[in-house]
C-alpha cells in the first residue's frame, strides 16, 4: 500500500506530544510551547474551578450553619480531591512549564539519537512509546467510563426509580 509508510520512533513520538498539546490547549496550559503566556483560557479555566472551590464551602456553610446536616460536609470533601488535583496540575504546568520543556527536549533529543544507532534501539523506542500510549489510552477509557457513569446513575435514578439525585452537592451563592 502506498498510503502505509513507517514513521521513525522521534516522528511517532512527535505524533503523540502533538495530541497531549492539542488536550492541554483545551485547558490553556500547553506549555511545552516555548513562546506560552497565560491566555484568557487559562484564566477561565482557572476561573471556573476557583469558582468550584467556592461554591463547595459555600455548600459546606450552608449544610452545616444554616440546614444543621453534617452529611454535607463529607459529601462536598468526597469530591473537593478532584478540584484540589486539578488545580494543582493547572499550577504546574503553569509555573513549571520551563521544565516540562526541557524534558520534552531531552526525550526529542534521546530518540532523534537512538534511532539512528542500532535496530535494537529503534525496536525498544517503539516498543516503549506503544507502553505509553496504550497507558494513557487506558487512563482516558476510564475517564470516558466514568464521565458516561456521571451522567447515567442520575438518569437512571429519573427514570427508574424517579428521584432526584444530586451528581455533585454544589450550592451556588445568591
Amino acid at each position: 500500500m502506498a498510503g502505509n509508510i513507517q514513521l521513525s520512533p522521534s516522528e511517532r513520538f512527535a505524533k503523540f506530544i502533538k495530541v497531549i498539546k492539542l488536550f492541554a490547549g483545551f485547558c490553556g496550559v500547553n506549555s511545552l510551547e516555548r513562546d506560552y503566556r497565560v491566555t484568557w483560557v487559562t484564566w477561565l479555566v482557572i476561573c471556573v474551578v476557583t469558582s468550584f472551590f467556592v461554591c463547595t464551602f459555600y455548600t459546606i456553610y450552608v449544610g452545616m450553619a444554616i440546614q444543621n446536616n453534617y452529611s454535607i460536609l463529607l459529601q462536598s470533601l468526597c469530591i473537593t480531591g478532584t478540584g484540589v488535583q486539578g488545580y494543582t496540575k493547572l499550577l504546574n504546568a503553569i509555573f513549571c512549564g520551563k521544565h516540562l520543556r526541557f524534558a520534552f527536549e531531552e526525550l526529542t533529543a534521546i530518540y532523534e539519537e537512538y534511532e539512528c544507532k542500532r535496530l535494537e534501539y529503534r525496536d525498544n523506542l517503539k516498543e516503549n512509546l506503544e507502553m505509553v500510549k496504550r497507558l494513557i489510552y487506558g487512563l482516558l477509557l476510564i475517564n470516558f467510563i466514568l464521565i458516561a457513569a456521571l451522567f447515567a446513575v442520575p438518569l437512571f435514578y429519573y427514570y427508574v426509580r424517579k428521584e432526584k439525585i444530586d451528581v455533585i452537592p454544589l450550592m451556588i451563592p445568591a
